[in-house]
Parts: C-alpha cells; structure tokens; sequence
C-alpha cells in the first residue's frame, strides 16, 4: 500500500527517514514535510525524505528510537 502527500521529490538514492506515529507523521506533515505510506510487516510506516531540515527537526521534537533511517522503499 503506497499513498502520496503532496508533490513527492525523492529518487530511491536517498536516505529514507520511517517513523510508525501517526501523530508524530501528522506533526511533521503540518510542518510542510511530505510523506508517503509504506507496508512493514503489517504496520503502516509514514516514510519521508531525508533532508538536514527533517532531521534537525525530528531531532529536537522526537526520541531517538521513534524514527529510523532506511533506504529501501516497499511497494
């Protein structure tokens, strides 16, 4: 399951920021991030592009175990 926000900018070369909080991915999309949905496992990941702006701010509002970076995205 894949759905989009926005306009999605993020080739697959990119490091991928995932996070499972649907408030956490709320917070970071009224923010201006955008995200797409991916399937872990049964779990609906909220999946942004990495960027020093998103990591800066996952960093000082987040633990550091509510979020982790990957670089593959499911379909």
């Amino acid at each position: 399951m894949m759905e989009m926000t926005g306009r999605w900018i993020c080739g697959m070369e990119n490091n991928l920021i995932k996070l499972f909080d649907p408030l956490k991915a709320k917070m970071l999309a009224d923010n201006g991030f955008e995200y797409m949905l991916e399937d872990i496992g049964g779990k609906k990941a909220y999946v942004f592009c990495v960027s020093e702006e998103l990591l800066s701010f996952s960093q000082k509002c987040f633990e550091k175990n509510s979020f982790f970076l990957d670089n593959t995205l499911r379909f």
